[in-house]
């Protein structure tokens, strides 16, 4: 779906949502229902209690204020969550790149480098108000997998349902303060995801202790998978999902992971891409890594070698990255 369809996807949700013409709706006639949305609601941590409130963000949601300058808004994203507005939590998984010099959209003069721009952004108050939480931050260190220097930072919000999100981003406090962020941002990525289960079990016994000269860090990873797992260059016969060869390669190498100091903080599944350049993202992997010399050695454990193949097999594009979290706080969905 082209970006010039979201107003009449938005529209046809509208509709669905009671925002018609109906005399019968949730909010009276047409005129009624305007003047409703035109109120931007009041920014709490119970929005999620009520559905029948997502009529009061539609009317914003299809004027717009145009797309950011930092990516591509995604329609088909915003109808999955329209379609289930107080279902949460979710996070959103945010890969920024910063402009070196900031460009603000009304021509204004400015010394203000990219960063700088964001850093007045910083919606920490309007993400308190509707009960949200930032749970991860860090700048990134080096790139392991895709374009070097593609991010310099990966941000990670808990939010309590569509509904509070949307209910914040069309608050015109929240919109006043986002010419910053589209001044500062050179791109972005944003992804909508869910948590998966992981193992709890952190490991005690391990062959590199914490060391004060090649400290811990987090790695994260965004992987697209192929539909069908591709092993060499010959068409595979295999009727293996790339999916089922990702899940085949994190099992066999679990156990050199934890003998070496590697372990899950987060496994998280890409609804959808909210924002970005087209592509769409299946998996989000957060790992934290005892130590460089860990990482080096769990590349070149031969468990981990063997079943390199069933990771390329499967995937079709990869960012990594290795991240000096600020903040590191995801919650675990433990293992059934």
């Amino acid at each position: 779906m082209k970006e010039s369809k979201l107003p009449l996807a938005l529209a046809f949700v509208a509709t669905l949502a009671g925002c018609d013409d109906r005399s019968d709706s949730a909010h009276g006639n047409r005129s009624n229902a305007l003047s409703a949305v035109d109120a931007p609601l009041e920014l709490a941590p119970d929005l999620c209690d009520d559905p029948s409130k997502i009529a009061f963000v539609l009317g914003s949601l299809l004027r717009g204020g145009g797309a950011p300058s930092f990516g591509k808004p995604n329609p088909a994203q915003f109808l999955r969550m329209l379609a289930a507005p107080t279902k949460g939590p979710f996070y959103m998984v945010n890969l920024i790149r910063f402009r070196d010099r900031a460009v603000y959209a009304d021509g204004r003069k400015t010394d203000l480098t990219g960063r700088e721009a964001d850093a007045l952004y910083a919606p920490t108050e309007f993400i308190e108000a509707i009960g949200a939480r930032i749970v991860f931050v860090g700048e990134v260190e080096d790139t392991t997998l895709g374009e070097e220097g593609a991010w310099d930072v990966v941000a990670i919000v808990e939010y309590p349902c569509p509904l509070a999100l949307f209910a914040m981003i069309t608050h015109p406090g929240f919109r006043a303060r986002s010419v910053h962020k589209d001044a500062g941002l050179e791109a972005s990525i944003v992804m909508v995801a869910h948590l998966q289960p992981v193992d709890d079990v952190e490991p005690t016994e391990m062959s590199f202790p914490l060391s004060v000269d090649d400290p811990a860090f987090e790695l994260v990873r965004v992987f697209r998978y192929r539909e069908q797992a591709q092993y060499g260059d010959v068409p595979s016969k295999t009727a293996r999902t790339g999916q089922e060869a990702m899940d085949l390669y994190a099992s066999s190498i679990r156990a050199a992971e934890r003998q070496v100091g590697v372990f899950p903080k987060a496994r998280l599944t890409v609804q959808g891409v909210l924002i970005g350049d087209g592509r769409a993202w299946d998996e989000v992997w957060i790992d934290s890594v005892r130590s460089r010399a860990a990482f080096d050695a769990l590349d070149a454990d031969p468990a981990v070698v063997a079943a390199e193949q069933h990771r390329e097999a499967a995937v079709e594009d990869a960012y990594g990255v290795t991240i000096d979290p600020v903040l590191s706080s995801i919650p675990k969905r433990k293992q059934k």
